[in-house]
């Protein structure tokens, strides 16, 4: 990759004979006295910046092919999990249902002893509680 060439603007203060303003850049390419016209210079620096926006549109291409890159992942990750979620909620709902189903045999259970001791209390009045010692 080519490096970014670094300018530094300066203007120069106006001179007394007219009222241009100069400006001095530093890092431009500086043409030779008598060798190259100005249009040859302008020319030139066209196509290093053509080449430097060229060069920064491919890197900008490779980004969002990177970046599209992780999305997918992302998304393809996201799938998994919520596949996993599924899976978690559809266990959580069976087990909510044997609880349940356990819930209610223990309550029958407790009718039933509950009126077991109720006839033998009715069969036998003097009798001690269940529940007392002798």
């Amino acid at each position: 990759m080519a490096r970014l060439r670094r300018f530094r603007f300066e203007f120069l203060p106006i001179s007394r004979k007219g009222s241009r303003v100069q400006v001095r850049v530093e890092g431009a390419p500086r043409p030779h006295r008598g060798s190259r016209s100005k249009d040859d210079v302008l020319l030139e620096e066209i196509r290093n910046l053509r080449q430097l926006l060229s060069e920064s549109n491919e890197e900008n291409r490779i980004q969002v092919a990177n970046i599209r890159d992780e999305v997918s992942e992302l998304r393809q990750q996201a799938a998994v999990t919520e596949g996993s979620l599924s899976a978690v909620r559809q266990r959580l709902d069976e087990v909510v249902g044997i609880s349940n189903a356990a819930n209610r045999h223990l309550e029958a259970e407790l009718q039933d002893s509950n009126a077991q001791e109720c006839l033998l209390r009715l069969l036998h009045p003097g009798a001690p509680e269940p529940n007392e010692a002798p």
